[in-house]
């Protein structure tokens, strides 16, 4: 029986074996990863092995050309997509990345054929090939959101993320021109949908554009529900501006909304993150800002 064989990498160490299968090998059952450890067409270091055996670095697993070849075609992280974007860095060591999404990328696929900075960036990371650890995006903007997006390149990286997001410890902060006045700083507290939603939200400058007041607000998301800024902004009457979806005006130069990630706090760690990670606001924003006659002046933005 020919076999291929393959290493386990840092990121694969003590996890089950079987678990280990589960991951590289998605569409294979459960029942059937167990089965064929225990009959040697999936082997530990070319011994047959028990399906609950620890892997360690540098573990050799074998399995069986058949198996692969019927199982190993719809696992989406070894297929390579050719795509020549250009990525724009603001940080990037052997834990994290974080990146600019520009305005009108789908941060992961919606359909089979899309481009996503997903694909993107799995394409061109350098991260060792691990057997059960695929990196990926961490979290995601809207479509027509533009800003920070964050990428894993470690499994340890993936883990500190995840928790300080569950222990609302990163501090995520978008900047965003609305329609109407927001008087005073405000924390808003909804439940839209069934769900809480919260977020803080901060005046940075304020004008009037076709007789309408216009408020550019920094706003921090404490929940980070989908499409939480647009559903509050709507519910508080400061939808965003272009923003048909949510109640936003448009005109003939203003079609579509002005929201932009463009800072991440990180609580102190021991993975080398900074405190601080921003991006700049992107062209679109600042076009979009001039022909309502804001200054983007703030130092908060700066």
């Amino acid at each position: 029986m020919e076999f291929l064989t393959f290493t386990a990498e840092k990121d694969d160490a003590n996890r089950r074996f079987d678990r280990l299968i589960a991951c590289f090998l998605p569409q294979m059952p459960t029942a059937i990863v167990q089965k064929n450890i225990r009959t040697g067409f999936i082997r530990l270091n070319q011994k047959k092995a028990k399906p609950n055996s620890l892997i360690q670095e540098k573990d050799r697993i074998s399995i069986a050309r058949v198996l692969y070849q019927e199982y190993k075609d719809t696992k989406e992280i070894l297929k390579k997509e050719k795509l020549s974007i250009s990525i724009k860095t603001l940080f990037k060591n052997e834990h994290l990345w974080i990146v600019h999404k520009e305005r009108g990328m789908l941060s992961q696929k919606a359909k089979k054929n899309d481009t996503s900075l997903n694909c993107i960036l799995k394409e061109a990371s350098q991260h060792s090939p691990s057997l059960s650890f695929v990196p990926s995006i961490l979290h995601r903007l809207d479509k027509e959101t533009s800003g920070l997006i964050v990428f894993s390149q470690s499994l340890k990286g993936a883990q500190w993320f995840s928790s300080i997001m569950q222990e609302n410890t990163l501090g995520k902060y978008y900047i965003g021109i609305a329609e109407g006045r927001l008087l005073k700083d405000e924390i808003w507290e909804d439940t839209i949908d069934g769900e809480r939603c919260i977020t803080e939200v901060r005046l940075l400058e304020e004008v009037r554009y076709k007789e309408k007041n216009l408020s550019l607000i920094e706003y921090k998301i404490i929940t980070g529900k989908k499409h939480q800024i647009r559903k509050q902004g709507e519910k508080h009457q400061l939808s965003l501006l272009g923003d048909k979806k949510y109640g936003g005006f448009t005109d003939d130069f203003i079609q579509n909304y002005a929201l932009h990630a463009y800072k991440l706090a990180f609580p102190k760690n021991n993975l080398g993150i900074p405190p601080i990670v921003k991006d700049s606001i992107p062209e679109y924003f600042k076009n979009m800002a001039q022909a309502c006659l804001l200054k983007l002046d703030s130092p908060l933005i700066l």
